[in-house]
């Protein structure tokens, strides 16, 4: 035969309702007790509490640890798939991994910085506009939007300049507008240049400067020197590159 229980005017075979403004179903258990109150949803047949051979899933209070405990048993043997602690501000702990259908992950605008290593605090994707200047700026400095992706400390950025007009420009060339600023001085991975001038028996070093957001082009000379590439001035000019820094 099928149960009922009615609060309030409605009452459907099978089913708990509840009719009113706010509801409330209350559980008083025992105190600090592991499991001083619980919500036990079972197939027909299976006994509740779970005992041997009976399986359920589980919604409980741990009073000792105050935290709710999400679940279930299979053949009397309890697991526990999240714990969510009653205190403000504690984290919410899974037992397997979580799998996201649709959306995403969602970080705070501003980091909330962590101290341990194993905690993922900040990811964040985004654009900057970079603009290429030298000693002597070019008439117009050329400017473009460019792009980067932040995991915890780790910054990845890509800058291209594509036809651009560096007229007026001369001296040692540098980007800036970075959109953090490093924790010490780092190399870049990739560098392109075309229509610009420089000794093809040199080599190229993108370096982004230590505690500013500018990153510096250099030209490895004999003995190891390094100096400044120097601006081609002019139009028609594609300059690129790509790094990652930490922060």
């Amino acid at each position: 035969m099928a149960s009922e229980l009615t609060v309030g005017s409605v009452k459907t075979a099978g089913n708990i309702h509840m009719d009113a403004t706010k509801p409330v179903l209350h559980l008083d258990g025992a105190g600090a007790a592991a499991v001083s109150s619980a919500i036990y949803f079972t197939e027909a047949g299976h006994e509740v509490p779970p005992t041997a051979g009976s399986y359920a899933g589980s919604i409980e209070y741990d009073g000792v640890g105050n935290q709710l405990i999400i679940g279930g048993y299979t053949n009397n043997v309890a697991y526990q798939s999240m714990k969510i602690p009653r205190s403000s501000g504690s984290q919410v702990t899974f037992s397997g991994g979580v799998n996201i259908a649709a959306g995403g992950v969602k970080f705070p605008a501003a980091q909330s910085a962590s101290a341990d290593a194993n905690t993922l605090d900040d990811y964040e994707e985004g654009t900057f506009t970079a603009t290429l200047t030298s000693v002597t700026p070019p008439t117009t400095p050329p400017t473009v939007t460019s792009y980067y992706t932040k995991i915890g400390r780790l910054v990845s950025f890509t800058i291209v300049f594509n036809d651009v007009d560096t007229s007026g420009g001369s001296g040692a060339i540098s980007i800036t507008g970075l959109p953090f600023t490093p924790a010490t001085r780092y190399m870049c991975s990739t560098l392109f240049l075309y229509n610009m001038d420089f000794d093809a028996s040199k080599s190229l070093l993108t370096f982004i400067e230590a505690s500013s957001t500018t990153v510096s082009i250099y030209e490895i000379v004999s003995g190891g020197l390094m100096t400044g590439l120097g601006m081609t001035a002019g139009t028609g000019k594609y300059f690129g590159f790509s790094g990652t820094y930490h922060v």
